[in-house]
């Protein structure tokens, strides 16, 4: 599990992931509502980047080291929350406050 500070979201990167399909499986699963945002296996090569979903996940790598493979080179970097959900956001209720001063 990788805690980030509050109010950052995970980015994940694959540079590579070929694995033994279907027997090397990676899991990932948001840590507080313990969903299973992706799970992984065979030759996925490069993959596009993966946001999670809140600043907490757990990953699980599981294998029967059966047959060997590459394996997967994993990057993440934590950034904060975009601005654009804050100004989305700002937007609703801006929206919100003119619908009710005209009633």
């Amino acid at each position: 599990m990788r805690n980030i500070v509050p109010l950052q979201r995970i980015k994940f990167l694959f540079e590579a992931f070929h694995t033994y399909n279907p027997a090397d499986l990676l899991t990932i699963w948001d840590s507080p509502s313990n969903n299973m945002i992706a799970k992984l296996f065979g030759n996925q090569g490069n993959r596009d980047s993966m946001v999670m979903p809140d600043n907490s996940v757990y990953l699980h790598f599981q294998t029967d080291s059966a047959s060997v493979r590459a394996g997967f080179k994993l990057k993440y970097n934590c950034s904060p929350i975009s601005e654009k959900g804050i100004i989305f956001r700002n937007l609703i209720l801006k929206l919100f406050s003119a619908t009710n001063r005209n009633k």
